[in-house]
C-alpha cells in the first residue's frame, strides 16, 4: 500500500519484483528490482472488508504473470494487477517453482510508525479465511 505522492490521501495497491543479490564477506546482501507497479486509479477501501485474489504464473518476460484482483464487500470485482513479467530471481538458471512466500507479510517504514503514534492513531489490518488453491487460474 502506498501514495502517489505526500498530499495525496487516498492508498493504493502496489507491488514489485526484486533480484536478491547475496553478499559475500562483510558485504551485505541488496535487493534489485526488477519491476515495480501501483495501481493509483482504484483506491483501497478504508473500514471495509476487501477479498483480495492472486494469481502468480512462475515465468519470466514473456511467460511469468502476476495477478490481483480486489472486491469490495457489496461492490463488484475489480481487476488491480495483470502483469507479465518476471515472478522469479532473473539470475536463477534452472527456478524450480516458489520456495518461499508470505501472502501477509507487510513491511512499513519507522518513520511511518512513529507518526501515526504521534498522531494518536494505530494501524490496523485483519485478515480472515486465507485459501490458497494450486492450478486455479483467473
Amino acid at each position: 500500500m502506498g501514495k502517489p505522492s505526500v498530499t495525496e490521501s487516498d492508498l493504493y495497491f502496489m507491488v514489485d519484483a526484486e533480484d536478491y543479490e547475496y553478499g559475500t564477506g562483510n558485504r551485505r546482501g541488496r535487493y534489485i528490482r526488477i519491476w515495480h507497479e501501483m495501481n493509483a486509479e482504484i483506491p483501497i477501501p478504508i473500514g471495509r472488508w476487501i477479498t483480495l485474489e492472486y494469481y502468480i504464473r512462475e515465468g519470466d518476460k514473456r511467460d511469468g504473470r502476476f495477478y490481483m484482483a480486489m472486491t469490495p464487500e457489496g461492490g463488484q470485482k475489480q481487476i488491480v494487477f495483470d502483469i507479465p513479467n518476471y515472478t522469479y530471481n532473473t539470475k536463477d538458471p534452472n527456478p524450480e517453482g516458489i520456495t518461499h512466500w508470505n501472502p501477509i507479510k507487510l513491511f512499513t517504514s519507522r518513520d511511518l510508525i512513529h507518526y501515526v503514534q504521534r498522531e494518536g492513531k494505530a494501524l490496523q489490518l485483519y485478515w480472515d479465511d486465507l485459501a490458497i488453491w494450486r492450478d486455479r487460474r483467473p
